[in-house]
């Protein structure tokens, strides 16, 4: 694997170094030692020796003496273009590391491995946000993180890192490419089975940034890699009132496909239904929300009005006839809605302007703001069985 470029930023100090080359941001020197020697303890204390070299900045080391038992390494300062040597004494003692950008075509275990061969392991995201602050320079590169994590988190503002509590982890599919990752250098080693997820519970799963699954696939991945399970929509309201933004068109528990509301709180509709679609499974391929909260199996995904707009499962259909729509709000445990059921989502707040089936062959749609006449609109006359809609389903609550 070619390594194109490469910034170093030390964490718990505020110098950073920049790299361009081959050098993997420490000393080729170091390196060497440490490739050498399959102690351990010796190459824990070569790395962190490696740490104090490249904090002389404009200083060049070569080792003098590196002392794995008393975890102190020797080391001689020469500054560039001198010829005199100062010779230094470091002891290892202050748990600081390296961040390392490389920037390679890479999926994440060939980008994990790269880390692993540098003695170090893939970047966690509040390491990342860390190295930021003391002065890394952050490029709009989505890279690869620990756990499958890549960067950027925040679909409304890219090329910026949030607080760690309030990301929504973005976890592609591991065998995706991505032009870089960050690399942790430090002297302990990665313990597995950490959890990296953000405070908020909520992951974001896509194949890649333009790529994402259908239905079934994606619930797979959330329950078999993540022990977790296709978000409920008010699990997403409840992280977004609470400052966390991720706001792409993305499945939801059953079968729901829904874009955001708006950008200051992403899931808002979740309380009204808007936007909200009960969807063909198998011909929409979108990113998904997986949550790791506890909630009750089967717990109700719907608005409390219970009235949701849906659309075939028959890809070849593009709408549905009365029999059709009715069977189609069976399948989901519900019936067509009722024009008084209709009116209840609409002063709930729940706005679809598309005519579709209700009740007893009538056709309706719902206005609340921006929009004319106001309210429910029902058609003055039953409708012929084989005309074709869409459906307002009403599904109660057990």
């Amino acid at each position: 694997m070619q390594l194109v470029h490469i910034c170093t930023v030390l964490v718990g100090l505020s110098l950073a170094v920049a790299v361009t080359g081959v050098t993997p941001g420490l000393k080729s020197k170091i390196f060497t030692l440490v490739s050498r020697s399959n102690d351990l303890v010796t190459n824990v204390t070569a790395i962190r020796c490696a740490q104090h070299c490249l904090r002389l900045g404009d200083y060049t080391c070569s080792y003098i003496t590196i002392n794995a038992k008393n975890r102190r390494c020797e080391f001689k300062k020469e500054k560039i273009g001198s010829r005199t040597g100062v010779n230094l004494e470091y002891k290892v003692t202050v748990w600081d590391g390296i961040v390392v950008k490389i920037s390679s075509d890479v999926n994440y275990d060939e980008a994990s491995t790269e880390c692993r061969r540098l003695k170090g392991f893939l970047a966690p995201y509040e390491i990342l946000v860390s190295a930021i602050k003391y002065g890394m320079n952050l490029t709009c590169d989505v890279c690869w993180l620990i756990s499958g994590e890549v960067t950027f988190s925040n679909d409304q503002t890219m090329c910026e890192l949030v607080s760690p509590d309030l990301r929504c982890n973005l976890y592609p599919d591991r065998a995706a490419l991505y032009s870089c990752f960050y690399c942790y250098i430090n002297s302990i080693i990665m313990p597995f089975g950490i959890d990296y997820h953000s405070d908020c519970r909520i992951l974001h799963i896509s194949y890649d940034s333009t790529q994402g699954y259908h239905y079934a696939d994606a619930e797979t991945r959330c329950r078999d890699e993540f022990n977790g399970h296709l978000a409920l929509p008010m699990e997403l309201y409840n992280v977004s009132v609470n400052g966390v933004k991720t706001c792409e068109t993305a499945w939801f528990s059953d079968n729901l496909k829904s874009k955001a509301e708006n950008a200051e709180i992403c899931w808002e509709n979740a309380i009204t239904g808007n936007k909200f679609r009960n969807v063909d499974p198998s011909i929409y391929y979108k990113p998904a929300y997986c949550s790791l909260l506890n909630v009750e199996p089967g717990a109700y995904p719907y608005p409390d009005h219970g009235v949701i707009y849906v659309t075939p499962t028959d890809s070849s259909r593009n709408v549905l006839n009365y029999t059709q729509a009715t069977e189609r709000c069976t399948e989901i445990g519900g019936s067509l809605a009722s024009p008084n059921q209709l009116e209840a989502a609409n002063l709930a707040g729940y706005s679809q302007l598309k005519r579709s089936w209700i009740r007893d062959k009538y056709i309706a749609y719902s206005c609340v703001h921006g929009c004319s006449p106001l309210g429910v609109t029902v058609s003055k006359g039953q409708k012929l069985e084989s005309n074709q809609y869409d459906a307002f389903c009403h599904i109660p609550k057990i």
